[in-house]
């Protein structure tokens, strides 16, 4: 399978199809299918599809993907597979420490899971995100504490002594 089989592949609705092409794109490395797999994630009702997905994208390696990945997280048309999408960004091998704010703007309006895997992010790269940074976030979650509904409170004061230690 070339790569233009492959995109041919991710856009069919033959399953069998989409797990090959799932499986070119896991051993090619490339990240220019992503937005598609993505899509795939997105609009899928299978459930074998989505969990190839997921495990796709919480394998990643190319931190070439890293724009594929922020230009989901910030289209409200994948809010529904935001969580997974978020997830794999402490799961993967890519540096999410530098864009930490992209995460902390999302957590007042995220769902719990979705905020669990956001405290996940945050706590992975906690070593490697600047003092600056830490100072923004917790001036951002104390702006936004009295706004967050009570299920995310504790986590959001969790979030605030990780960043604090």
């Amino acid at each position: 399978m070339n790569r233009q089989e492959a995109l041919a592949a991710l856009k069919s609705s033959d399953s069998l199809k989409i797990t090959e092409a799932l499986k070119f794109v896991r051993e090619s490395g490339d990240n220019k299918l992503l937005e598609q797999v993505l899509t795939i994630l997105r609009d899928t009702d299978n459930s074998d599809i989505r969990l190839e997905v997921i495990n796709l994208i919480n394998d990643l390696r190319n931190k070439d993907c890293k724009s594929v990945i922020f230009n989901a997280l910030n289209d409200d048309t994948y809010a529904l597979v935001h969580k997974y999408i978020i997830s794999s960004c402490w799961q993967n091998a890519i540096d999410f420490s530098d864009d930490i704010m992209l995460f902390i703007d999302m957590l007042p309006s995220a769902d719990f899971e979705t905020a669990i895997e956001i405290f996940s992010v945050v706590d992975n790269f906690i070593e490697e995100i600047t003092e600056d940074n830490k100072q923004k976030i917790l001036e951002l979650l104390n702006k936004t504490s009295e706004s967050i509904d009570e299920n995310k409170q504790a986590l959001l004061l969790e979030l605030q002594k990780l960043i604090k230690e």
